[in-house]
């Protein structure tokens, strides 16, 4: 059987890991179309998966009056920045100026700084080309396939942004100077994409915008904390651990 994920996971337990094969080889033995199994989740979807989805829910809620877009700061296999666009597309389908813009290399870590050398360097994931899922192509497809089952389908919901972050972020905010942000959530681990994106991002926000962290507070990647202590964030509001999660937090601007 091929590896049913291609990064390691090492804070799962043996049985959590045993769990992920089984469920593989049950989806390749089983009678149910793919049709069929997008459309009964549930049986497939592993608990952690949902987890993560509720607590995306939640903070979307937290930012869903304000207005401005979602930048979405590491895209990997897409879920997050495709749940971001559906639950626009759910909620508030005729706000066509409410878009999902998300940063990615694409092709893994382009460079570390020191303040990524965690204990366990994100336990081998911590190196140039880390992180690396060749899925741009794919994900923009799969974007525009959602955008033909909502409103206002012409006008798309995402927008994928490749390259360097460092390069890529201030080069898009000089180039739109209409955008606002209502909720920026950060995944890219590392400090100085992170810290690049805070120092661009954080002024287009208004009182009442979210930002979301994946690694705050963690130790393997040490570099998201770095940056959001040095933004000057930590005075700006409450950092609050989210609903159902182990590792994500978030803040309202105040």
């Amino acid at each position: 059987m091929s590896r049913p994920y291609r990064f390691p996971m090492p804070t799962r337990t043996d049985a959590e890991l045993t769990f992920l094969e089984k469920l593989e080889a049950a989806a390749r033995a089983s009678q149910t179309s793919y049709v069929e199994k997008f459309m009964n989740a549930a049986l497939w979807m592993p608990r952690q998966q949902l987890a993560r989805l509720l607590a995306q829910w939640s903070v979307y809620q937290k930012a869903r009056e304000i207005h401005g877009s979602i930048v979405d700061c590491g895209v990997a296999f897409g879920a997050s920045t495709l749940a971001w666009a559906n639950f626009i597309a759910t909620t508030d389908p005729y706000c066509h100026s409410k878009r999902v813009i998300a940063f990615d290399t694409f092709e893994g870590f382009p460079a570390l700084d020191e303040a990524d050398n965690g204990p366990e360097s994100g336990q081998g994931l911590g190196r140039v080309g880390g992180m690396a899922a060749p899925l741009d192509e794919e994900i923009a497809a799969l974007a525009a396939l959602h955008d033909t089952n909502r409103p206002i389908s012409h006008i798309p919901r995402v927008e994928l942004v490749k390259g360097d972050a460092c390069k890529t972020i201030p080069a898009y905010v000089a180039a739109n100077r209409h955008l606002v942000i209502s909720l920026l959530s950060l995944d890219f681990d590392l400090y100085q994409p992170t810290r690049v994106a805070l120092d661009c991002f954080l002024p287009l926000m208004p009182r009442g915008a979210v930002v979301l962290f994946d690694e705050a507070n963690c130790k393997d990647w040490p570099g998201e904390s770095v940056a959001l202590k040095e933004s000057g964030l930590l005075s700006r509001g409450r950092l609050l651990r989210c609903e159902y999660t182990s590792t994500t937090s978030y803040m309202v601007l105040e």
